[in-house]
């Protein structure tokens, strides 16, 4: 399974990979995670070789993860999951139909619970 994270925040970037990569390997999930700061190092990436899933922050600069997600779905199968800060979006998130939406939250066990559950969904979603 590839997974991509991408994310403007470098240091929130890192963060996020590393319990992601804790919570997939506590499922015994094998998993490539790649992160990215810019949409247009995703994209380049994607097409060489392409993801399962991608964590994708809203809220960039150059593209916004809707934008982002926009492309994705004329583009074939890749699961998105939005990470935001922007609690506000959820309701706009689902015309792009991801598979889910994680809110940044000071709290890292707030974030780290939800990241449990989305995880389960994701690994349950691939072996589909």
């Amino acid at each position: 399974m590839r997974i991509a994270v991408c994310d403007d925040n470098a240091v929130f970037l890192q963060f996020f990979k590393s319990m992601l990569a804790n919570e997939l390997e506590s499922r015994s999930v094998k998993a490539e995670i790649e992160t990215f700061t810019k949409a247009e190092s995703f994209f380049y990436s994607h097409g060489k070789k392409p993801f399962s899933a991608i964590f994708l922050d809203l809220d960039m600069p150059e593209m916004t993860g809707f934008e982002v997600a926009r492309q994705l779905g004329q583009n074939g199968n890749c699961f998105v999951i939005f990470v935001t800060s922007h609690q506000e979006l959820v309701y706009d998130s689902f015309n792009f139909r991801p598979l889910n939406f994680i809110c940044k939250d000071p709290d890292a066990d707030v974030v780290k619970d939800r990241l449990h559950m989305v995880a389960g969904q994701l690994t349950d979603a691939l072996k589909q």
